[in-house]
């Protein structure tokens, strides 16, 4: 009777052990995951605590599409020259956020940098002392919010071919060289920025195209805005205050500014003859409150320190609050809706300040907004408060975007084959031309291709020079056939290769090139490959070795998946992969350190049930 009593007892035990482990990897499995110097959070999307440029490289290097990095410190560094102290590179859909935290360094390198990172937020960043605050290279649809750059040795905020980029609430000012340098970049927009007190510029445009500038206070700068060679931008909304110039034009056409309130030293710098010929200056008369109170939209205020300027001393026989004449700016040029003011009180600019929802609790206990001020004062006496502590309750939720990967190789040579899709031997010698009109530095110009036999299926170009007319030349070619191609051929899986050659300019006019290209889903899971080991190479020239480029997996449809490669001009391309065997074909997720503790707990009541087992036994 005993022995049956303790094999119940044995039984019991043996029943909530297991059920322990069962209800801890069902359900509770949302705990930190320790993981280096950061900390990840849950099963996805991750959160990542920084305290250093290290711990933060660190987080950005590891993190995935839907994961959140937090600053939770001041970071001050004390060294003349050295890296970047933030870099966000390769990377989609993240977000870092300083939680108005400090960065600061005397130092010749960029506070927060991003190379070739897209569709990403970087909010609530306060940077001083470093050749630029935040530096853009190739980085596009990204969201800036709530950033404060001071003391930049070049500029608080640059731009390099970057595009469709949001920036909202920006603060770049004291002793900088531009406030903001865009330069071949298009297609951004800029709102609520205060650029103040810079050496050259609150705003410097070089070839850069289509970009949108809305309540902007740029003042104490020698030039408040400055355009070379930029075309169809506007601005509005704006102060251009108590800067020597107001702005200066060289080489722009077709720029629109209206509803700005001009009042400088000099309004406009004057470098060539007719230089505002073919820009705008106002739009049609509108029914709406102008940026000095009137009641009506059109042009522009035009005022001088000196109470000289247009604006302050034109006839308004109509009092509609608009000039009775048009102003001429340069004889060419004028604005036809001038702004009259003569009526108009001026008055202190009082803060109006709107406030949205608090943010999700974060898990170092904070929580932010954002506050705008109505009236573009430009100043923040009465900004409310736009961090508060509180109390996190932890955060689940499941990632979205893409992901990214890419390969490496050595030189050993691989083999072809394929069950499902066109694959490397082929169509061998499939040529496809096309033509594009014209292409310029300011704009990159896409390129589509549909061939059943060629796997490449757009580029994005961008050209150092405008050219009028180029033919682009893709031929499908086999590099392990060929003599000069195979040498040194990356280690892995050949798929398929391709000659990219340009008629029209020289390769050395090619900036970059984005190459998207498309691999058979059924074919590379017949070859037990994978969109993480997945590379596009390239081969400069027949004296040069194949290297790796940049590969990121974008998206996929029923049949094929998509990646992207940038690459520095056209040559010969190859896609390899890396089959791969066993349990590397598993897909693995991050383990929590509490799923070994519980799962050991588990065993421990196994072996107390198995020794009372005995010990009734025995009896």
């Amino acid at each position: 009777m005993k022995k049956e009593v303790g094999k119940e007892k044995v039984l019991f035990f043996l029943f909530v052990g297991v059920l322990c482990v069962f209800v801890f990897l069902t359900f509770f499995n949302n705990i930190p995951v320790v993981a280096g110097d950061y900390v990840k959070w849950g099963n996805g999307p991750y959160y990542y605590n920084c305290s250093t440029c290290a711990e933060c490289n660190n987080a950005t290097i590891n993190a995935s599409a839907g994961d959140t990095i937090f600053l939770n410190a001041t970071i001050f560094l004390n060294y003349p020259m050295g890296p970047n102290c933030i870099n966000i590179n390769y990377k989609s859909n993240i977000i870092f956020d300083c939680q108005n935290y400090w960065i600061t360094n005397n130092t010749w390198v960029a506070g927060i940098s991003l190379a070739y990172t897209n569709n990403s937020q970087i909010k609530n960043c306060n940077l001083s002392l470093f050749s630029s605050g935040i530096n853009m290279n190739h980085s596009n649809n990204n969201t800036f919010t709530n950033i404060i750059t001071t003391y930049s040795k070049f500029d608080g905020l640059n731009l390099l071919r970057s595009y469709n980029n949001t920036f909202t609430d920006i603060t770049s000012a004291y002793n900088s060289h531009s406030g903001i340098h865009l330069n071949l970049s298009s297609s951004n927009s800029f709102t609520n920025l205060n650029l103040n007190n810079n050496l050259y510029s609150g705003i410097h445009l070089n070839l850069s195209s289509s970009n949108s500038f809305t309540s902007v206070n740029s003042s104490n700068n020698t030039y408040g805005i400055v355009l070379v060679g930029s075309s169809q931008n506007n601005m509005t909304n704006s102060h251009l205050e108590d800067n020597n110039y107001g702005f200066f034009f060289y080489d722009s056409y077709n720029n629109l500014f209206y509803n700005n309130y001009f009042n400088n030293t000099h309004n406009y710098y004057s470098y060539n003859m007719n230089p505002l010929q073919y820009n705008f200056f106002n739009i049609t008369k509108t029914l709406a409150e102008n940026i000095i109170g009137g009641d009506y939209l059109g042009g522009n205020f035009w005022g001088t320190l000196n109470n000289t300027g247009f604006s302050q001393n034109c006839t308004d026989d109509d009092n509609d609050g608009i000039c009775d004449e048009p102003y001429n700016i340069n004889d060419t040029t004028f604005d036809y809706l001038a702004l009259n003011m003569s009526a108009i009180p001026i008055l202190p600019c009082v803060e109006s300040w709107t406030c949205g929802s608090w943010g999700t609790c974060n898990i170092s206990g904070y929580q932010t907004r954002t506050c705008s001020d109505g009236n573009s004062c430009g100043t923040i006496v009465d900004r409310p408060a736009l961090v508060q502590s509180c109390t996190y309750e932890g955060s689940t939720g499941s990632s979205s975007g893409t992901t990214g990967g890419s390969s490496g190789g050595s030189s050993t040579g691989g083999s072809s084959g394929s069950t499902s899709g066109v694959s490397g031997t082929e169509g061998i010698g499939t040529t496809v031309t096309e033509d594009v009109n014209q292409i310029t530095p300011e704009q990159p110009v896409e390129v589509h291709l549909d061939d059943s036999q060629i796997y490449l299926t757009k580029m994005s170009i961008n050209v150092l020079e405008s050219v009028q007319s180029i033919s682009v030349t893709v031929t499908k070619v086999n590099v392990l056939e060929d003599a000069n191609l195979k040498i040194g051929l990356p280690q892995g899986q050949f798929y398929q290769a391709f000659q990219i050659e340009t008629q029209g300019t020289e390769n050395s006019n090619i900036a970059n090139v984005t190459i998207e290209f498309k691999v058979n889903k059924v074919w590379l899971e017949n070859q037990n490959g994978s969109t993480e080991s997945i590379g596009l190479f390239r081969r400069p020239d027949t004296s040069s070795q194949w290297n790796s480029l940049t590969t990121v997996y974008e998206r996929a449809d029923d049949t094929y998946y998509y990646f992207t490669s940038f690459s520095p001009g056209f040559s010969t391309f190859a896609v390899f992969f890396n089959a791969c065997e066993g349990a590397e074909c598993e897909e693995k997720s991050p383990v929590s350190i509490w799923t070994y503790i519980i799962i050991f707990a588990a065993i421990l009541v196994i072996i107390v049930s198995f020794i009372i087992f005995r010990k009734f036994k025995k009896k």
